[in-house]
């Protein structure tokens, strides 16, 4: 599986549907924050946006939802799903660390119910906000869904709590990037009994390199990349850039 995050308004909504058909293991990750979506800032889509590209994955998906629901990530290889998730960042985090997650219900729940069937990372710094015990409850309460949880320094005492539970709906992103695409010194094995993602400076120049090394520290277990910054030109999501890299990813899947 490989995450591409970062889409918004400059994005032709359609071409990504485009490239799911070509390439069906591409997952689109898309940026929620309860201020930047209703300016529009760079990686962050309107909301005009989101429900415009959700009405496309609704029509492509329809007929394969029944078969998703059953199966998730254990598709047939001929089914072509268009895979998106959501990336929950800023106040709504911050709300779901101090264990209230009304602004995802007020603001983003029917969006979710028709379009993130897939997968939503939470992307937070856990060392800057308190984290109350309600936090885990809300995150028991959403494994009806697969959550992802950004696997760092800043967040290591949280996701070791999380890890004791033992639930596989949690998928951890070893990301200590954050989204400024730096590589990191070296990759780190999987997180055991959980889907494991990396990213952290991927881009098509170095991708190559970077999943040689992940397969060294990975051995055979599945994995998912994400690259975000590594695919951009002047800030903007850069397509062909995108096909480059799945091009180069397609060798592994």
């Amino acid at each position: 599986l490989v995450t591409i995050t970062g889409a918004d308004d400059n994005t032709n909504h359609s071409e990504l549907i485009e490239i799911s058909k070509k390439y069906p293991f591409v997952e689109w990750g898309i940026l929620f924050s309860p201020t930047r979506n209703d300016k529009g800032e760079p990686r962050y889509p309107t909301i005009d946006w989101v429900n415009k590209f959700k009405k496309d994955v609704i029509a492509h998906n329809f007929t394969k939802i029944d078969s998703f629901m059953t199966n998730g990530f254990d598709l047939g290889r001929n089914e072509i799903m268009i895979l998106v998730s959501a990336h929950i960042c800023g106040g709504y985090t911050k709300e779901l660390l101090e264990g209230n997650n009304g602004l995802i219900k007020e603001k983003l729940n029917k969006v979710y119910s028709h379009l993130f069937l897939n997968r939503s990372q939470w992307n937070f710094n856990s060392s800057k906000n308190e984290v109350h015990e309600a936090f885990y409850d809300i995150l028991n309460f959403h494994l009806n869904g697969r959550i992802i949880l950004q696997f760092n320094k800043t967040n290591y005492d949280l996701c070791q709590k999380v890890i004791k539970k033992n639930n596989p709906n949690i998928h951890f992103l070893y990301d200590g990037s954050g989204g400024r695409g730096v590589l990191p010194n070296n990759w780190k094995g999987v997180v055991p009994n959980h889907f494991t993602g990396y990213a952290g400076g991927l881009n098509p120049e170095n991708l190559e390199e970077a999943l040689i090394n992940i397969e060294r520290s990975v051995g055979n277990n599945e994995i998912w990349i994400d690259t975000e910054t590594g695919v951009r030109t002047d800030d903007k999501l850069d397509l062909d850039k995108v096909v480059r890299f799945l091009e180069i990813a397609k060798k592994y899947v």
